[in-house]
Order: C-alpha cells, then sequence, then structure tokens
C-alpha cells in the first residue's frame, strides 16, 4: 500500500538570510512526518513542505515552522 503525502506551500518571511533559510530546512526535514522541505528557488520566500497527514497536521507543521521565528 503506498502512504499518501500532502504538499503545501509556506509564505515565509522574505528578511531571512541564507543560514536561517538553511536552518529551517534542515529542522523541518528531520521533523516526525515530514518526507521534506525546501524552499522554491525563484521565490526565496516559498517553501514546499511535504508531509504525511496520518503522522502529522498541517496545523503542526505551521507550529513547527513558526517555533522556528
Amino acid at each position: 500500500m503506498l502512504e499518501k503525502s500532502v504538499k503545501v506551500v509556506l509564505h515565509i518571511d522574505e528578511t531571512l538570510k541564507s543560514d536561517e533559510i538553511s536552518q529551517l530546512e534542515s529542522t523541518l526535514s528531520k521533523a516526525s512526518g515530514i518526507v521534506d522541505a525546501h524552499m522554491n528557488q525563484r521565490k526565496q520566500h516559498l517553501m514546499l513542505v511535504d508531509y504525511q497527514p496520518d503522522e502529522v497536521s498541517s496545523y503542526q507543521v505551521l507550529q513547527q515552522v513558526s517555533q522556528q521565528g
């Protein structure tokens, strides 16, 4: 059986520096239920997050991003 994942786009503060973006991507990618998290290369204020909805909710994903500042 294939597990279904959900992809969301989050608008991230445009003033984040490259190292802050890298840290956010790394932290999110390691979080339980999140398959992948990365910034859009053309639009650095858009983060694409792929997650497993049976393990984590969209609200929890948003909370994790918010906790990073």
